[in-house]
């Protein structure tokens, strides 16, 4: 009953944001029904989140006008918004079109037939981003940071992950009174398994590794813990 009122509230909060955040569309063409969010749950994932199944069948929004400071202008890129929720949660996915796409760092997933409900849920997760840091219109350094996650979930709540995260510096030594070295890496490596219980309280296991590069270009193992970690969420009652 409380999760049906949380839900209640959440669909409230969202409708009567979505009268000022979708006006403009609506002043535009004339429309003045109120979006229906659709309910999720039948397309959850085998990780009770939604996919790609679960995203097509939510409600789809543009939000083509600025609508801060709110003078109704036409933006130069639109936001596509997708709207759904579930039994205990209200999912919100959006899309931000940008001027400039070829700033933005590689974002790449795959999946190993994830809409099969007979198969394990697998995601490949790479992260490629820059740093720089310039002083008096000099350069300071750069920084490439490379990520890389693998998750397996073996059932609904039982997974592992494998992280790992290099990095690799140039400096401008000229910028450096007292010298720094022209280039340094390191690379960080996680492996953890997870139970999740429910959405909110999740336990883990796993280790974690780091590693400096020499100036030879071997990496030196520098620190090495075992960890065990959880998380619960309390929400005192209302």
């Amino acid at each position: 009953m409380r999760a049906r009122y949380f839900c209640e509230l959440a669909l409230a909060a969202l409708s009567i944001a979505s009268a000022g955040l979708f006006q403009p569309v609506l002043a535009a063409s004339g429309k003045t029904a109120a979006p229906v969010i659709p309910d999720l749950t039948p397309w959850l994932e085998k990780n009770a989140k939604p996919g790609t199944a679960a995203w097509r069948h939510a409600a789809h929004f543009s939000i083509p006008y600025g609508i801060d400071p709110g003078h109704n202008s036409p933006a130069p890129v639109s936001t596509q918004v997708d709207a759904g929720y579930t039994v205990d949660a209200l999912w919100l996915r959006f899309l931000a079109q940008d001027p400039h796409p070829d700033r933005i760092g590689l974002r790449y997933r795959e999946y190993d037939d994830i809409s099969s409900s007979f198969d394990d849920f697998v995601g490949v997760f790479p992260t490629a981003r820059t740093h720089s840091k310039n002083f008096h219109g000099s350069r300071l350094f750069t920084a490439n940071v490379y990520d890389l996650r693998v998750a397996w979930y073996f059932t609904p709540h039982l997974f592992a992950d494998v992280i790992g995260q290099g990095l690799d510096a140039r400096y401008n030594a000229t910028m450096y009174p007292l010298g720094a070295p022209r280039r340094s890496g390191t690379l960080a490596t996680q492996w953890l398994i997870g139970y999740q219980v429910n959405p909110w309280t999740v336990f883990y296991a796993g280790s974690s590794e780091g590693y400096q590069e020499t100036p030879g270009g071997q990496l030196l193992p520098q620190q090495g813990t075992f960890f065990l970690k959880g998380s619960y969420y309390f929400q005192p009652p209302i």
